[in-house]
């Protein structure tokens, strides 16, 4: 039994001790630039698309003016290619927000990951996340993609769990066997 629960604990501490440190760099005079964008990704297959976005001061989370900013737009298929480019995006009227409009042409239904980079001499920042184009109910395809993403973490939690106890048990075996063993002896 007691080399069984050395064992255990061997192998439970020669990862810990393994572990590699964090890197850690240190940047100085260049500050985060924090990206806000409305927070929804369904749009209908041959409609127009208009992206609205705002950049914020990452420290306090203060809407930050436009002036001085160049923001870029890249938006990929799911292979990885570009269709989209945009390196000089432009501000609404009121020079708050930037704002793009693509055609209803550019894509066919799918999902199509993009990412919008901004900066200026000292701050930059980006964002990374997805349109998903489809051919119907908007909102009923973001209910079901909900559900499949709520079922997924519940049905994981319950293998983790299930895999805990499974551990747990062939533990408890072997120590009833190192029991047996020192009894026998």
């Amino acid at each position: 039994m007691k080399k069984a629960i050395i064992l255990m604990i061997v192998l439970f501490i020669i990862p810990l001790v393994m572990a590699v440190p964090p890197i850690t760099t240190q940047v100085t005079d260049f500050k985060i630039l924090e990206i806000g964008y409305p927070n929804h990704r369904f749009f209908l297959c041959n409609a127009p698309i208009t992206l609205h976005f705002q950049l914020y001061n990452a420290t306090g989370y203060h809407k930050t003016t436009t002036d001085g900013y160049s923001c870029s737009l890249h938006i990929t298929n799911t292979t990885g290619d570009h269709i989209y480019t945009n390196d000089s995006l432009t501000m609404d009227t009121d020079n708050s927000d930037f704002v793009i409009t693509l055609g209803s042409d550019l894509f066919d239904i799918g999902v199509y990951p993009y990412i919008i980079h901004c900066n200026n001499t000292n701050t930059g920042g980006y964002i990374n996340t997805e349109l998903v184009i489809s051919a119907g109910d908007i909102e009923e395809e973001q209910k079901t993609i909900n559900y499949i993403v709520e079922k997924s973490i519940f049905t994981n939690a319950i293998g983790i769990v299930l895999l805990l106890i499974a551990l747990l048990l062939i533990f408890i075996g072997a120590a009833d066997l190192g029991i047996k063993e020192e009894n026998e002896n």
